[in-house]
């Protein structure tokens, strides 16, 4: 089983998963598609160096979405990344206790539990504060209109 998640600066949570195989570059551009529909205005995705973020596919839509942004985090930088905080938290308490009898349980399960974290926009607003991601100058990454 594979999952992609992308947590929001206003407090959203979006996940998908993948019970056959490993996240391939097509399936992360479907992902950012889902972003692009579901959220308005500018979108910057912040993503480790995971070979298929880089896909031809994926950098590819920001040049059909203007309004799409890509920007990568150093290597190995879990610590940067807040969406590492949903996983932690699905993996320790949402999960911890969890003992799945086959992968059908292990998906329903993981479904369940982040369905559950979607409706705590305070819990998501703790991954970005526990991220020593540097939100100083967001601003500028953001394209704010009046920021340099």
């Amino acid at each position: 089983m594979s999952a992609i998640s992308a947590v929001t600066s206003n407090r959203q949570l979006y996940f998908r998963f993948k019970e056959d195989a490993a996240f391939s570059g097509e399936d992360v551009m479907r992902f950012v598609l889902l972003l692009l529909r579901h959220i308005r205005g500018r979108l910057v995705i912040i993503w480790d160096n995971a070979q298929q973020h880089h896909a031809k596919l994926v950098t590819e839509l920001t040049k059909k979405h203007r309004r799409l942004r890509i920007e990568f985090l150093p290597g190995y930088s879990p610590d940067f990344n807040p969406d590492e905080g949903v996983w932690n938290h699905t993996k320790r308490v949402e999960l911890g206790n969890f003992a799945p009898h086959d992968k059908e349980e292990l998906v329903t399960g993981a479904r369940g539990a982040l369905r559950r974290l979607k409706r705590r926009p305070g819990k998501i607003a703790e991954f970005w504060t526990e991220s020593v991601l540097p939100l100083g100058g967001m601003e500028e990454l953001l394209n704010i209109p009046g920021h340099r």
